[in-house]
């Protein structure tokens, strides 16, 4: 991701991916589809992932004692499901990705919270950096940025251990 810290010490190629971050809740979830409306009732928890996308996104939208920190993303997943907070922030693909397992246990609502953009990261004045958005642009053109995107976030399917 970009930042104003990371603008100032390295070049950056044209974004290839976007992965927005919604709210994931239970399948029968209802009370609310925004973090405002979850922030108005105090009785409703927001899970986040310490150090994540997630964490800052909403960090200035929850009170601070309606936040429980995780450290993993699947801990804080089961704890949804079974009830012990009311919603996560997830980006797009990992949410469907566990909305696919778990029966639709789960559901994304509202709009998305934020759009994190995804680049390429090159030495200042690197030489790479018209090419590789020359290659982006390409595969974006003809489709094949669609296929690995679908392939890798959506589509993927680990390989047994045997």
């Amino acid at each position: 991701s970009i930042t104003e810290e990371r603008m100032g010490t390295v070049d950056f190629s044209a974004p290839y991916i976007n992965l927005d971050q919604f709210l994931l809740v239970r399948g029968d979830e209802d009370r609310f589809t925004s973090l405002e409306e979850m922030a108005a009732d105090p009785e409703l928890l927001l899970g986040v992932q310490n150090g994540t996308a997630g964490f800052f996104v909403t960090m200035d939208g929850i009170p601070e004692d309606q936040r429980v920190v995780f450290d993993e993303f699947g801990v804080m997943v089961a704890a949804l499901i079974a009830g012990d907070i009311d919603a996560i922030p997830a980006d797009a693909s990992a949410a469907t990705g566990f909305i696919s397992v778990t029966a639709d246990a789960v559901k994304l609502v509202g709009e998305p919270l934020s759009r994190d953009e995804f680049w390429i990261i090159f030495p200042i004045g690197s030489d790479l950096v018209e090419p590789m958005n020359a290659a982006i642009e390409s595969i974006s053109n003809d489709g094949f940025l669609d296929f690995l995107y679908n392939k890798w976030f959506f589509d993927y399917t680990p390989v047994a251990e045997e």
